[in-house]
């Protein structure tokens, strides 16, 4: 009978079970029974099965430490320099060619100093974001038996109506932001427009952008949030943790010092 019930087919309990289970207990009946609404709380657990399918579908023995510092390496390491071998190259023939080099630069990443026009440098340097990503993805499924969906949300499909609505959001606060700017401060802004320009800028963050900030949640977000949870058990380190290597991984950005 105990079976029965820990897999939730039990329908109903004998009055003389009932009897047996308050005396051994000391209790009355509505001690230890309890009428729940089954709509609600099937709601309820579709809700909690959401939000914790993403973290429990690590907890399958195919985390071992050596495997995310391997994958870790061959990323950062391997893909990641691979993927940086077109704008060495370009770095280095502007210093061969001259006039770029009369001092090095504070930053070694100010792609401006070697005379590297914005749209090149920009191009160049997703380049190496676009290596990692198609190598995370095709490395998940020999590392950790799982596709490149469940690294996103613990299931083999894409939950897309939350990808749209987030989408939509950030949009609406990022336009919001820009017009209290302009309204408020509108000596920080300059309209400049190149139609060539523009359509390459266009091109490469409709087509390069996406892998930079695609690899980056997938990595830190899903992948490592996934290995944390399996290691600690617990949502609130996986959170803590996550935040301050995703905060420490940009705060070298150029941004970050303003």
């Amino acid at each position: 009978m105990s079976q029965i019930w820990k897999t939730g087919e039990g329908k109903a309990i004998r009055f003389s079970t009932q009897e047996i289970i308050c005396s051994e207990l000391n209790c009355q009946p509505g001690d230890i029974l309890e009428w729940v609404d089954e709509e609600k709380e099937e709601k309820r657990r579709k809700r909690k099965d959401h939000t914790m399918k993403h973290l429990e579908r690590a907890l399958d023995r195919q985390n071992s430490f050596w495997k995310y510092l391997g994958m870790t390496l061959i990323l950062f390491l391997g893909a990641s320099t691979i993927g940086s071998i077109p704008l060495i190259t370009v770095i280095i023939v502007k210093i061969v060619g001259g006039g770029a080099m009369d001092s090095l630069p504070d930053n070694f990443m100010d792609l401006s100093h070697y005379g590297i026009p914005h749209n090149l440098g920009y191009l160049l340097l997703l380049l190496g974001f676009a290596a990692m990503f198609f190598a995370f993805k095709w490395l998940i499924r020999p590392f950790h038996k799982r596709t490149l969906n469940e690294t996103i949300n613990g299931r083999d499909h894409l939950r897309r109506g939350r990808i749209g609505m987030g989408m939509l959001v950030w949009g609406a606060m990022m336009t919001i932001t820009l017009v209290i700017g302009l309204l408020i401060s509108p000596e920080n802004y300059q309209f400049q427009f190149h139609f060539g320009k523009f359509l390459l800028l266009l091109l490469i963050t409709l087509f390069l952008l996406p892998f930079q900030t695609s690899f980056e949640e997938l990595y830190f977000r899903g992948y490592l949030s996934q290995g944390i949870a399996a290691a600690t058990r617990s949502r609130w380190w996986t959170l803590i943790i996550i935040s301050l290597a995703f905060g420490l991984m940009h705060v070298t950005n150029p941004e970050g010092g303003h």
